[in-house]
């Protein structure tokens, strides 16, 4: 059996990424925290020795810096007007190369347990499709078992509607689901100060990029 995860990203420039952070942050200490969140999302890829690692990243000409981030990994260029036709599009980009076990995460919850990936992989043993709830109606995993055409079609992203019609649009196609624990992206301050509170209480060598952009965020009373 192959697994495969996708991560999905942007390169973290300076106004392009966490945009509702800004104020109190300024964007180049958003883009920080951005690029500290991928580097920690590629580390928890990294604990999956036996699973194909592949970053679908955006925008078209953000390769090289990319590649900087994921040292090792495979690039893959998101594709598509929206989201729901990107996800499509990285699953399908993969699944033909042998995967049968994709599951796609964001760069935006770094506080993740690699025991989480695992779980989502051994659930599609039973099922067809597996979501990670966040608390905002959204995702922050998914996980198919085949590659499906349409599976996207119709959810109305960024919205509290995301997780419902995901799971609507399943149900249509006769496939199978199950749901993760919740937990959630982080989005906003009070995500972040979230996260903060939670890393205080894990093991120094979870997200340590994270950690390091926060407390100078700490430091300097941004956060």
């Amino acid at each position: 059996m192959k697994r495969c995860l996708v991560v999905f990203a942007k390169r973290p420039g300076p106004g392009e990424v966490k945009t509702r952070l800004c104020p109190p942050l300024a964007p180049g200490q958003a883009a920080a925290l951005a690029a500290a969140f991928l580097r920690d999302t590629v580390l928890i890829g990294e604990h999956l020795a036996d699973w194909e690692r592949v970053l679908a990243y955006a925008p078209w000409g953000a390769r090289r810096a990319m590649a900087e981030l994921a040292p090792g990994w495979r690039l893959l260029v998101q594709r598509g007007v929206d989201l729901g036709a990107r996800l499509e599009g990285a699953v399908g980009g993969v699944s033909p190369r042998g995967a049968d076990r994709v599951v796609v995460i964001g760069s935006d919850s770094p506080q993740l347990p690699p025991e989480r990936l695992q779980e989502a992989a051994a659930v599609l043993e039973g099922a067809d499709v597996v979501l990670g709830p966040t608390e905002d109606g959204g995702y922050y995993l998914i996980g198919l078992r085949r590659w499906q055409r349409g599976m996207f079609a119709g959810v109305r992203w960024s919205t509290e509607h995301a997780l419902a019609d995901t799971l609507a649009r399943a149900k249509r196609l006769g496939l199978r689901c199950k749901l993760l624990e919740p937990s959630y992206d982080v989005d906003d301050i009070d995500g972040l100060r979230r996260l903060a509170r939670d890393l205080a209480t894990l093991p120094p060598v979870r997200a340590p990029n994270t950690r390091a952009v926060i407390a100078a965020l700490q430091e300097l009373r941004r956060l």
